[in-house]
Order: structure tokens, then sequence, then C-alpha cells
């Protein structure tokens, strides 16, 4: 005669259930961790060409161009900005015309505001201040401000200066590598080669200087002018660059 089954007493069904609900406690536990742990950033480089950003003010008794303007000449649409390298700018608003203080004419009077300076600037054109080239990028009159970039568009001698400023948001200060070149056509040539600390979460401004090859001037200058590309690049991958030729073009 075959042997009883013996009747189950329900404890194995509990164990099981348990089971399934710790399971199901974890998955909810480790899924509200995941959602409610803050993040943290991803570490990262970032990378730009050097800008000045002057804020213009309007003219005051006593400017050095209200001794050369004349007296029936419209003074009230030209504003002043701050001074910048040693130097400062005039602006006409009406036209967004540019003078700078040392061009300023010692004599007169004039009759408007170009013919106040032996030379004046307009947007896209490159402004030399001794060593430094600055790239008039925008005027507006309108709120008050000039936008330059610390970098040459047009070639005036061998010498090629720029800035670019570098932020280190690695976690950690880091020695960089930057590697400046220039490439004209399909010719590429390294430049310099030279390292910059920057401290953790710190910013830090990199003024390049180098001198161009009388072949490289030619190529730039010459009759077959042709524009460069000059490259700042680091060695964790960002870069920024900017073209320089015989022309603001």
């Amino acid at each position: 005669m075959p042997e009883a089954i013996p009747e189950s007493d329900g404890s194995e069904g509990l164990v099981g259930n348990a089971v399934i609900v710790a399971c199901v406690i974890g998955i909810i536990a480790v899924a509200a961790l995941i959602v409610l742990t803050p993040r943290g950033r991803e570490p990262f480089t970032q990378l730009w060409l050097k800008p000045w950003k002057l804020n213009l003010s309007n003219l005051s008794a006593g400017d050095p161009i209200l001794d050369v303007l004349a007296p029936e000449a419209d003074s009230s649409s030209m504003v002043a900005s701050s001074t910048i390298f040693g130097n400062s700018f005039y602006v006409d608003r009406s036209s967004l015309r540019v003078g700078l203080s040392t061009d300023l004419l010692g004599w007169g009077p004039h009759s408007d505001f170009a013919s106040c300076f032996s030379r004046y600037y307009s947007t896209g054109d490159t402004v030399w201040l001794g060593s430094n080239a600055l790239y008039l990028d925008a005027v507006d009159a309108e709120s008050y401000q000039m936008l330059f970039f610390e970098y040459p568009k047009t070639l005036y001698s061998r010498r090629v200066r720029f800035a670019f400023v570098v932020e280190n948001d690695l976690g950690d200060d880091y020695e960089y590598r930057v590697n400046v070149s220039l490439a004209i056509g399909n010719s590429s040539s390294p430049k310099i080669l030279q390292k910059v600390k920057v401290g953790k979460g710190r910013q830090k401004t990199c003024v390049i200087d180098f001198s161009l090859s009388s072949e490289e001037v030619t190529q730039i200058l010459g009759p077959a002018a042709q524009s460069a590309k000059i490259t700042a690049q680091l060695d964790t991958g960002e870069e920024v660059f900017f073209w320089i030729g015989s022309t603001r073009e």
C-alpha cells in the first residue's frame, strides 16, 4: 500500500513569499538610492580666447577730444570707454567708428568724429596697442559696450601674439601641455610647446608670443596671399583657433 504524502503546513509558501517581498524591497531601495543620490559632474576643462568687454560712458567736461572738436560739431553722439593697456577708446554712436586716444590729433578744430583721429577702426579690425593685438568683435553703443578678443586678425609684423584662458574643472591641480601650431594651405608646423599649471577650479590666462619665418610671412602677405590658421591645443583635447591674414577678412 503506497505511503501517504504528508500535507504541507504552509511554511514553505510563507518562506517563498518572504523572499519575494525582500527582493522587491531591495530593488525599491536601490532604485531610490540611484535617483536620490546627487550625481557629481564629469571632470572637464574649458578653453576660450581671452575677451575684453569695455563699458562705455558719456564724454565729460575736459575730455581731450573736446579740445580739438569744433564748437558747432555734435558731440552728443560720442561716448568714451574705459582704459585698456593704458589706452582709451572713443565711439561715435551714429557710425559706430572707434577712435584710439593715442591717435587723437593734437590740433583742430575738426568738424566731425572721424577727422579728429589720424585713423579710426570698425568692427572686424585689429587694433595694435604696442605688442598687444586686439580684434574688435562688436560695438554696441545702445548698451554702451565694446567687445575685443586678444588676438590679431591681420598680420602687421613677423610676430604673432595672442591670449587664451584655461579653466580647470578636473577636480585636482593639473599641468597642461599646450601645443601651438600654424597651418597655411595643406602644410602645418609646430610653433610652441609649453606647460601651464592651473589650480583646481581656477582659471589662468596664457599669453603666446612667437615669430614667423620669412617664408610664412611671404605666404600670408605676398601676391598669392593665404590666411593662416593658428591653433592652441591642450593635452586634454580642447583647442581654440583663429585665422590671420593680410586683410581683416
